[in-house]
């Protein structure tokens, strides 16, 4: 693997609340140009097709606590809750369903 030498960016940040400047890297400006090219190259004409998937929490082989595990984390990390381990969202998962049902129940008699 061939790596290109590290050079820093020229980066404008904010001081405080205060500061009206930008914040951005010297090159936004030409990454902004290049997505949106890619955007108007896409073909809206096909979509793809989405299946829905009934969601299992205890088939480990289909990714689904993983994946909620992993957005809740990163939910969690962004609001600084305490993260949790996929077993832990296994178990909450395994409550919330019942729950639910319950719920259900009660508001429909």
């Amino acid at each position: 693997m061939k790596f290109e030498n590290f050079r820093p960016q020229n980066v404008q940040l904010k001081e405080n609340d205060k500061d009206t400047k930008e914040e951005k890297a010297e090159d936004d400006d030409s990454i902004i140009e290049a997505l949106s090219d890619e955007l108007k190259r896409l073909s809206l004409q096909t979509k793809p097709k989405l299946h829905e998937v009934m969601f299992e929490k205890d088939d480990p082989t289909n990714w689904h606590i993983d994946f909620v595990a992993a957005v809740a984390n990163l939910r969690a990390r962004n609001y600084k809750i305490v993260e949790v381990p996929a077993f832990k969202v296994k178990l909450i998962a395994g409550k919330i369903i019942p729950a639910l049902a319950t719920t259900t129940a009660m508001i429909v008699g």
